[in-house]
């Protein structure tokens, strides 16, 4: 079961409107959370210790952190690197140096308005902090993507609460994707936007965020979806082949994608099962083939010219 760590904010669940109406479970759920604030748990272990379902467990740590009171991670570094003034650390310290040199209290006073809140926490003025001093990234950019993330987020009509780890992952996976200038996160939000369901599903599969998609990309996807019948999850394995084997050209992947159709496979398992019975099939035919230095059969099979020469002699020389 996957492990995460937790940060407790007793005072936002306190504050929150769920805390007075929470069951008795849920509020079990709480209090453990709260005593096992930085540690690394699971969902079955916090079930364990509230004396409760799995299922009403996760449900509740959902709830509580929908609502502000905790924050998960999988790496323990964001739990730890907070900001509070309470403490002594070496990166508290930092951090609330980077927030007074660089004026970064409207910075977090936005993002609080954007997610719908009083103000951010220690944790989450943190993480936002980072992304200013750790990615190079400007305010203007953290503000617009959060802005962006936002209007995705109520158009997908999602009930919970858009949350600073929503930015935060988004944010490091697009400064990888080279994204990371506010020029740049304009561009891409221009052509995620205007992007259709298939162009989006090419970017995904190629990786392609920082320019159009050519006209012969979108061919071949035409061709792989609508002619073929294939989804996401098929491309994506025809890419990963053509990746290792032909720098993943498109004209490469539509070989390997044209003989999976051919052979009318459906699933990624039918097309890895017949790419492998192909190669078992070519190793086996290659090992039927006699080596040059065995001796090699006559060309009129086992018929001897020399032999049936003599042979005629002989009868000839019989009959005298």
């Amino acid at each position: 079961m996957k492990s995460f760590y937790i940060k407790a904010h007793p005072t936002a669940a306190s504050l929150s409107e769920s805390f007075r109406e929470a069951t008795a479970e849920e509020l079990r759920v709480l209090v453990c959370m709260i005593a096992l604030d930085g540690k690394c748990v699971t969902a079955e272990e916090i079930s364990k210790r509230a004396g409760t379902s799995l299922n009403r467990a996760r449900a509740s740590i959902t709830l509580w952190e929908s609502e502000g009171a905790i924050s998960i991670s999988t790496e323990e570094s964001n739990i730890i690197d907070e900001f509070d003034p309470d403490t002594e650390t070496v990166e508290a310290k930092k951090t609330a140096e980077t927030i007074r040199q660089e004026g970064l209290r409207e910075l977090h006073e936005e993002i609080a308005s954007i997610i719908g809140k009083p103000a951010l926490d220690r944790e989450e003025i943190a993480r936002i902090t980072a992304l200013y001093s750790e990615l190079a990234l400007s305010e203007e950019y953290i503000i617009t993507l959060a802005h962006h993330i936002k209007a995705r987020h109520e158009a997908a009509g999602k009930e919970t609460r858009l949350r600073v780890g929503n930015i935060v992952t988004r944010a490091r996976a697009l400064v990888e994707k080279g994204v990371d200038s506010l020029e740049l996160l304009e561009h891409y939000i221009e052509t995620v936007e205007n992007d259709t369901k298939d162009e989006h599903i090419i970017r995904r599969v190629l990786g392609i965020w920082n320019r159009r998609i050519s006209k012969s990309e979108k061919d071949y996807f035409r061709k792989w979806t609508d002619e073929f019948c294939f989804g996401e999850e098929i491309i994506s394995e025809a890419y990963d082949i053509a990746a290792l084997k032909a720098n993943a050209s498109l004209s490469y992947m539509n070989k390997v994608l044209a003989s999976w159709h051919e052979a009318g496979c459906k699933t990624v398992e039918e097309c890895k099962n017949y790419d492998t019975s192909r190669l078992q099939a070519k190793k086996s035919r290659g090992g039927n083939q006699k080596s040059k230095t065995e001796p090699q059969t006559p060309k009129y099979g086992n018929f001897d010219p020399t032999a049936a020469l003599e042979a005629a002699i002989k009868r000839s020389f019989d009959k005298k």
